[in-house]
């Protein structure tokens, strides 16, 4: 078990930017057990999605990461 993933079970939920593409809301599915934890777009419509990843704060990562930012 590693270490990492003992410790994110204690994070915070991290905040997520709105979806790039249709601007909804996004959320976070997955454990870290499993295949790892996936942000993704809340619209039903939209198939926006990162991940997996072995946190939510990685995921986090993954999904706020914009090319406007510099990133």
């Amino acid at each position: 078990y590693r270490v990492e993933a003992m410790l994110a079970k204690y994070d915070e939920e991290p905040a997520l930017k709105p979806c790039p593409f249709c601007g909804r809301a996004a959320g976070l599915t997955g454990e870290q057990s499993q295949a790892g934890i996936i942000a993704f777009c809340v619209n039903s419509h939209c198939t926006a999605r990162v991940g997996p990843n072995v946190s939510g704060r990685g995921a986090a990562a993954m999904w706020n990461r914009r090319t406007a930012d510099g990133a």
